[in-house]
């Protein structure tokens, strides 16, 4: 849907620039004709040239104009596909994280109450019991 919408902004950006071009080759058309009246041959030559110019120019630039906004819209593809990979990349980094602290805190916690267990045991033996064993 958010790229038909797109598309759409795009093609109604597309008509209003050549809407834009017609109005310019209008105005171009008639700033000729009120030159030809007043003009040379070579005078009228030369504004024949450069309204070809001009018009061979807008259709180059609605050209380019076109291209740079299909270029920015991949960079804005890329751009948000890049955004959700780093929002993974952080969860899964956050999720590793927590398993490793998870982990520590059982180890821990197992060798407390291991040590805790040994510790009642040699309190349970007699002071004198590891002594005669020893003889």
């Amino acid at each position: 849907a958010e790229v038909i919408a797109q598309r759409a902004a795009l093609q109604a950006q597309m008509l209003e620039q050549e809407r834009k071009f017609r109005e310019e080759e209008l105005r171009l058309g008639n700033l000729e004709k009120e030159l030809k009246a007043g003009c040379s041959k070579d005078e009228r030559l030369r504004i024949e040239a450069l309204r070809k110019e001009i018009e061979a120019s807008g259709r180059e630039e609605r050209l380019l104009e076109r291209e740079t906004e299909f270029k920015r819209e991949a960079m804005r593809r890329a751009t948000d596909a890049y955004v959700d990979a780093e929002e993974r990349l952080t969860a899964k980094r956050a999720a590793r994280r927590k398993f490793e602290e998870e982990m520590t805190e059982l180890i821990l916690s197992t060798g407390r109450a291991k040590d805790d267990r040994l510790t009642g045991l040699l309190l349970q033996v007699p002071a004198g019991a590891g002594g005669a064993a020893a003889t």
